[in-house]
């Protein structure tokens, strides 16, 4: 019964993602939004972290985003889409392009887990089910239950593959459970000398059941994949999610799939919307801008509005460090005429271009690792490979700790 805290850091070395555990440590107290913070900081003074966290996830427990929704003391990091912010802000370091912080937009301060978001889409569609379903998934536990706890019925299933009971921290425990009993056939659940039972037709309903929640139980697996990137996936697989139940609706009266459309309209809307996990994706290639219906033209011109950006930014530090001082001129008697042609003009022309090019060659396999992708075009596509390594790298599920989004060693020494 102890509880403890966990933080650890990502990032991104040589192309490839790196995990480490900064602290897992007993928490002691009350667990307010206060003590949380107060935990957080110190482990990030400790090891000298403060100023080098580009984003935080966390699960969506109301001291978590009472803790983080806000900045902590000692923080001056930009949000996406912030009024305020500049770009004009000083960097010492500037020897590497990738390794610089303010040559991008942050991610949000902090970004909900979307495994765990993910979790609670599903609760709330089974929540919402009609009772007599709930009463035929009860049946199916009561089942396991007995199982398990029965020599009589362990020999009469000793040829099965042993049963899967549910466990309430895991939504899809309760699938594998209704799998498992699924997987008995019905006629040796009718030897076992039990009182509940299952009907044809109720074996039916958890059949329909397990088809209209496989599509989250895929999506947990993809999302909390530690090796993988994972920032360009929740909003094709929230894309993906929506067409899969709308194609479910005509096929099954059911109440949990419309409240599970919902759902998905009231908690997942939100990673559709932001900007950096629109980026990460456009700039994934086995995804780039496929899974938008709407907007298109839209995200394109934000790709390239960042390229741009990005590209002003290292112009501006090669005009300082490498161009000669300009002579003052003689009279500003012409000072009405308009200025010479620059090439940068023709430079974001190629710079857009390369987008283009980019967006219109086809998709990468799934099994393409978007890190490999990018490392091999950093000659040919040297902007765009930049942004992904800045915005594709982050890790977007939290499994139960404060998961932090690091610079990449360079910067972490």
């Amino acid at each position: 019964m102890s509880a403890f805290l966990g933080i650890t850091g990502h990032f991104v070395s040589d192309w490839e993602l790196k995990s480490v555990m900064i602290a897992c440590n007993k928490f002691k107290g009350k667990h307010t939004s206060e003590n949380i913070g107060h935990y957080y900081e110190e482990t990030l003074a400790t090891f000298n972290l403060v100023d080098k966290v580009l984003c935080i996830v966390t699960d969506n427990a109301s001291n978590m985003l009472k803790t983080f929704d806000m900045p902590l003391p000692g923080y001056s990091f930009e949000t996406v889409n912030s009024e305020d912010s500049s770009d004009d802000e000083e960097n010492e370091d500037t020897d590497d392009i990738s390794d610089t912080q303010e040559h991008f937009d942050h991610l949000s301060f902090h970004l909900p887990c979307y495994a765990h978001t993910l979790q609670l889409v599903v609760r709330d569609g089974i929540q919402q089910t009609n009772q007599h379903l709930k009463n035929v998934v009860l049946k199916a536990s009561q089942i396991i239950s007995h199982i398990r706890k029965s020599i009589n019925a362990s020999e009469i299933l000793t040829s099965e593959k042993r049963v899967q009971a549910q466990n309430v921290t895991r939504w899809n425990s309760q699938l594998i459970m209704i799998r498992s009993i699924l997987k008995i056939p019905e006629s040796k659940l009718q030897e076992i000398d039990y009182s509940v039972k299952l009907s044809a037709y109720e074996r039916k309903l958890l059949k329909e059941l397990c088809e209209i929640l496989t599509p989250f139980e895929d999506a947990t697996h993809l999302i909390q994949q530690q090796k993988h990137v994972t920032a360009s996936l929740p909003i094709p697989v929230t894309v993906g999610l929506r067409k899969k139940l709308q194609s479910l609706v005509s096929l099954y009266n059911n109440k949990i799939v419309t409240t599970l459309i919902e759902s998905i309209a009231k908690r997942l809307s939100k990673y559709e919307e932001n900007e950096a996990l629109v980026i990460a994706t456009a700039l994934d290639p086995r995804f780039k801008l496929q899974w938008c219906d709407q907007n298109r033209s839209d995200f394109e011109s934000l790709l390239k509005d960042k390229v741009r950006s990005l590209e002003d930014t290292i112009m501006d530090e090669d005009d300082e460090s490498l161009s000669p001082p300009k002579k003052k001129a003689k009279t500003d008697l012409f000072s009405f005429l308009d200025s010479p042609a620059t090439p940068r003009k023709r430079h974001h022309s190629k710079m857009q271009c390369k987008v283009e090019e980019y967006l219109s060659e086809p998709l990468e396999d799934m099994e393409c690792d978007p890190l490999e992708f990018w490392k091999a075009r950093q000659s040919t596509h040297p902007h765009l490979s930049k942004l992904a390594w800045r915005y594709v790298s982050d890790d977007i599920a939290d499994n139960n700790e404060v998961n932090i989004k690091l610079l990449t060693p360079k910067k972490l020494q």
